[in-house]
């Protein structure tokens, strides 16, 4: 990795770490798997067709809610000092 590429990871690490503790990934989480849970009896056409889309979306989100917790750990720990 040279220095700018370096530089670009750095900053996007810190840019996502900002803004990903004002997410609502519980109620995502909670929404999508009330989701998989009704909807093959509410709409069994349309979760069949999504229904591959949401289980990665709500990986995606659960692997986002480990890096959120971690950075309002650290928040927590800047604010305490």
């Amino acid at each position: 990795m040279n220095p700018e590429e370096y530089q670009i990871a750095y900053n996007s690490v810190l840019f996502m770490a900002g803004y990903v503790h004002t997410l609502r990934l519980e109620e995502l989480i909670q929404a999508g798997e009330d989701a998989k849970a009704f909807g093959p009896f509410v709409s069994p056409t349309l979760w069949r067709e999504g229904i591959v889309n949401l289980d990665r979306t709500l990986r995606l989100a659960k692997a986002l809610k480990v890096f959120q917790a971690e950075v309002i750990k650290q928040i927590e720990e800047e604010r305490n000092g």
